[in-house]
């Protein structure tokens, strides 16, 4: 009976402690409710106490990835964290949060590359025993030592795009967290871009919608995001950039620094834009070594020209107490590369802007419109072959007013950092 009693607590326990659910090891399936939207709400695990939910969203605050369903199908959704300090220097705090999401961020990519690709491993474990010892008419001494290693070593690389950020979170205590997502949608929206992600009246509305989203101060400090109209005849394609605005006492250096912090965020959004657009190819690799060495020693054995070989001529020499050592050394590394070489379609809106929320950071954001590419192109086509242009009649790129570039001062207190929903389910 003692036995069956063990064998049910060692069943239960591992489920109680580390939170997990039989759903996150199982392919993503429909869960047959309907959220009120229309859109298909994906499966969520129950759990039957508040202890294991607690424990459940603990493990979820882990780099890992998870199957996702999602309107259009089976995705998946990972997410990455990182940590800042707080400095006396807000200036240092603001970078040091920048540096956070860009970790988490990327991090979130190299949980996504390992699911997506398949990871490459290679392991090494050895164990390795020795004792030597010696009886006298006296006694008998022995020395045992046991050494263990392992090494693991992981790796995967290859091309991502069609992934969009998700959540964003910022807990004020130096913790940051950010979610991406890959769905069919996400993905079909880089090679057929009538399927989109935001819903509006027209296009103009739907980026009016994200630039009322930017002026509360939600806007992703890295990565990107789909648009599109409701009728689905007008697409665009966003990439986020952003940095933090350094100071000085001399105004005319601050001016400087101001229009530096507003090139870089536009340079970064660009390039953001281009890693949706075309895709780039990343590498991450891990490292994990440790080493274990245990001894217990009765004698030692004297070297040649030790002082006591005087006393002990045999070269050993007993110990009046057996000596127990013990030392276990570890080292763990990882590397994350994504690298993107490619061209920009002409036509891109680049617009930046300082946050209304912490006028010290600079955002920027880079545009994609299928058709005022078509158009430039077009243009640039009259202007190298002299073609004749169709009028169309004038127009501007919607939102104008409401991305203006400029820097006002704040206080040195820095403001929390972006956090909420980014995309939502129902675009996914």
């Amino acid at each position: 009976m003692a036995q069956r009693f063990a064998t049910f607590v060692f069943i239960l326990l591992p489920t109680m402690a580390l939170g997990q659910a039989a759903d996150d090891f199982l392919p993503a399936k429909d869960s047959g409710k309907v959220a009120a939207s229309g859109s298909v709400a994906p499966a969520i695990p129950k759990y039957e106490t508040d202890d294991a939910a607690a424990a459940a969203a603990v493990s979820r605050a882990q780099d890992e990835c998870f199957p996702y369903f999602a309107r259009s199908g089976p995705g998946w959704t990972c997410q990455g964290t990182a940590t800042y300090q707080v400095y006396k220097n807000p200036t240092a705090t603001r970078v040091a949060r920048k540096n956070a999401y860009f970790q988490a961020y990327n991090t979130a990519k190299s949980m996504l590359l390992q699911t997506m690709k398949g990871v490459k491993a290679r392991g090494a474990d050895v164990f390795k025993t020795a004792a030597e010892g010696f009886t006298t008419t006296e006694e008998d001494s022995t020395n045992i030592s046991i050494t263990t290693s392992q090494a693991n070593e992981t790796s995967v690389q290859g091309l991502l795009r069609g992934y969009v950020v998700k959540k964003l979170h910022d807990d004020g205590k130096g913790t940051v967290q950010v979610v991406i997502v890959i769905t069919p949608r996400t993905i079909t929206a880089v090679t057929r871009p009538s399927v989109n992600m935001v819903q509006g009246q027209s296009l103009k509305a739907a980026l009016q919608g994200l630039l009322d989203e930017f002026a509360s101060g939600l806007i992703p400090p890295v990565g990107g995001k789909f648009i599109r109209s409701a009728d689905g005849k007008q697409t665009a394609v966003l990439g986020f950039g952003s940095t933090v605005v350094r100071t000085s006492r001399n105004r005319m250096a601050q001016k400087q620094l101001e229009q530096m912090a507003h090139r870089t965020a536009k340079v970064r959004a660009q390039t953001s834009l281009l890693r949706i657009l075309k895709g780039d190819q990343n590498f991450w690799k891990s490292r994990e070594m440790e080493s274990t060495e245990q001894e217990s020693k009765e004698f030692v054995r004297l070297a040649a020209d030790d002082p006591l070989r005087s006393e002990y001529p045999e070269g050993v020499k007993l110990l009046e107490q057996s000596q127990e050592t013990f030392m276990n050394s570890w080292r763990s590394e990882s590397v994350f590369k994504a690298v993107v070489d490619g061209k920009l379609p002409p036509g891109v809106v680049v617009r930046s802007f300082a946050s209304k929320v912490d006028p010290m950071l600079v955002y920027a954001v880079a545009l994609y419109n299928p058709a005022l590419t078509s158009q430039t192109q077009k243009l640039d086509r009259a202007m190298v072959e002299g073609v004749p242009v169709e009028s169309v009649g004038a127009s501007r790129s919607p939102g104008d007013d409401k991305l203006k570039p400029g820097v006002v001062y704040g206080d040195a207190k820095v403001a929390p950092g972006p956090s909420g929903e980014v995309t939502s389910d129902d675009d996914l």
